[in-house]
């Protein structure tokens, strides 16, 4: 499949407003904050489990690269393409709006899914007296 025809699929699992494929857009998601950077095909910011699995599911079976990302923050340079000696194409799956946290037993364990903050746990957890 070509990368026109990918870029479609996954439009069709996460919506076109949801895929970046602009240079310039996807410089932010492409470049570390400290170090590393790469190109990528595209950027992806799926809204679902359910859609990050849909295009885990596509990129497997079209043999592409996947770099998960959430807020690119990270010391180790692993959530951006870390120059352009890849062998395959790549795509950056940011995973920002899958973020849910679900509180439970009264604030002693949560779920935190891949885009949850410490920030929006900080909020959760205030609800019940606890940092």
């Amino acid at each position: 499949m070509s990368i026109k025809n990918i870029i479609s699929e996954i439009k069709k699992i996460s919506g076109s407003k949801y895929i970046i494929t602009e240079d310039w857009r996807k410089q932010p998601y492409s470049k570390g904050w400290r170090y590393g950077k790469g190109n990528a095909f595209a950027v992806v910011k799926p809204g679902t489990l359910i859609e990050i699995w849909k295009i885990l599911e596509l990129c497997v079976k079209e043999d592409i690269i996947i770099i998960m990302q959430a807020a690119n923050t990270g010391l180790t340079g692993g959530s951006t393409p870390f120059g352009n000696e890849y062998d395959r194409p790549i795509v950056i799956i940011n995973t920002m709006r899958v973020n849910d946290i679900h509180i439970i037993n009264e604030g002693k364990q949560i779920i935190g899914l891949a885009g949850s903050t410490l920030f929006g746990l900080e909020n959760e957890l205030d609800k019940y007296g606890r940092e």
